[in-house]
C-alpha cells in the first residue's frame, strides 16, 4: 500500500519519505519537516493513532492523515480530536488529495 501512496504523489516539487513504524514517523518527522503525514493506523510497534497524537502533540503545526484500513467510529472520532485533517479508507485515496488541495 506504502508504494500505491508513494506513486500517488510522486512528483518533481514533491518528496515523499516512507517510515516503516509509528516509532520511526514520530523519530523522522523533525529531520523531515514534511508539509503532510499519512498515517496508518496498524503499524509495528507504536501505534498509528499514538503515533499521530505524538506528532502533532509536539508540533501543532503538522497537518496529519489517516489513511487506514480501520473505520471503526471509536478511531475515527480519537482521530478527530486529537487535530488529524481527515480519517481516509484507504480505498478512497483520492479523497486524500481533496484534503490536501490537490
Amino acid at each position: 500500500m506504502r508504494d500505491v501512496i508513494k506513486s500517488m504523489f510522486d512528483e518533481p516539487e514533491t518528496r515523499v519519505v516512507e517510515c516503516a513504524s509509528g516509532d520511526e514517523a514520530v523519530r523522522r518527522y523533525d529531520t523531515a519537516s514534511p508539509d503532510w503525514v499519512l498515517m496508518d493506523i496498524r503499524l509495528k510497534g507504536m501505534d498509528g493513532i499514538t503515533a499521530s497524537r505524538t506528532i502533532i502533540n509536539q508540533h501543532p503545526e503538522a497537518k496529519v492523515i489517516i489513511v487506514t484500513e480501520c473505520m471503526e467510529p471509536a478511531l475515527r472520532d480519537a482521530a478527530r480530536t486529537m487535530g488529524t485533517y481527515g480519517y481516509v479508507a484507504k480505498e478512497d485515496l483520492f479523497s486524500v488529495k481533496r484534503i490536501m488541495g490537490l
